[in-house]
């Protein structure tokens, strides 16, 4: 059995209705969609060490389930609930293989830069007269040594740095201090989820006053975070253009798996969609 990078029971929110734990699959490598039971989907043999496992499940699910059923219950989230809630986000937007992917394709640039950045310094200070020319190409020399040494084999840190999935503290404090707002739909347009649930707009980030965070419960309830001025902790029906709206950006940044209690094939057709053709939701 591998690692999940996105809970199990999490995803039973998302299954066919009638139960057994199934539920429709969309896989955006070969476009076709698959019935999965919940127990072998969205994980990866090793993906995580078991002390990690077991700590996403201590301190990240467990408080997290616990506050979501409180609410689904129509009670109100006390602060520390939704500190809960807001730290299973943060982590959720680590834990996924997305993450991993596009810190591992920053790599190479961060390293370019800091070597940049080193060399300057050695120029600097040899025109400072710190020491010679001969010494100077010595050092730059070194510096480009290291970094091809380090572009090969990166430093183990950095590598589990990746690899972990805990969030740093200003994540969790943008998403907790956000205006938040949670959606209903019908079993006729649902909410889908993916094995990269929790969307933001890249060149917005959190802390934008653009920023907006949208995050698919169950398959009838969803979270949209932002800083537009609004009630929070009133649970509303959503209008199924804006259903539409929240299942394209979850779609379409998935990066393979598209997660639904329904086979469809508008699923199929807003999960090819790109980035660049999402809009901004505006609930003001």
């Amino acid at each position: 059995m591998g690692k999940l990078y996105v809970p199990r029971r999490y995803l039973r929110g998302f299954c066919e209705p009638g139960g057994g734990g199934v539920v429709w699959m969309y896989d955006k490598r070969d476009g076709c969609f698959r019935k999965a039971n919940v127990a072998t989907v969205a994980q990866e043999r090793d993906f995580y060490s078991d002390e990690v496992e077991k700590k996403l499940n201590e301190i990240v699910e467990t408080p997290a389930n616990a506050a979501i059923a409180k609410f689904m219950a129509r009670q109100q989230l006390d602060a520390t609930e939704r500190g809960h809630l807001a730290y299973c986000l943060a982590t959720m937007m680590r834990r996924v293989p997305l993450a991993r992917s596009r810190a591992q394709a920053m790599m190479p640039q961060i390293l370019a830069d800091t070597v940049q950045e080193v060399k300057e310094l050695i120029g600097r200070a040899a025109a400072e007269g710190r020491f010679d020319t001969d010494t100077e190409a010595v050092r730059l020399a070194e510096a480009d040594a290291t970094a091809e040494k380090l572009q090969d084999s990166p430093p183990p840190e950095i590598l589990e740095r990746i690899r972990t999935p805990w969030p740093t503290n200003e994540m969790v404090a943008l998403i907790y201090f956000m205006t938040w707002r949670f959606f209903t739909t019908d079993a006729r347009t649902p909410f889908l989820t993916s094995d990269n649930p929790a969307f933001f707009f890249e060149c917005y980030g959190l802390a934008n006053q653009d920023s907006e965070l949208t995050f698919p419960i169950t398959s009838h309830l969803a979270l949209h975070a932002c800083w537009q001025s609004g009630r929070e902790g009133e649970v509303q029906p959503l209008h199924h253009r804006l259903v539409g709206e929240f299942n394209k950006r979850v779609a379409s940044s998935a990066e393979r798996f598209v997660f639904s209690p329904i086979e469809a094939d508008w699923i199929a057709m807003i999960a090819r969609r790109r980035r660049d053709e999402l809009s901004r939701i505006n609930l003001g």
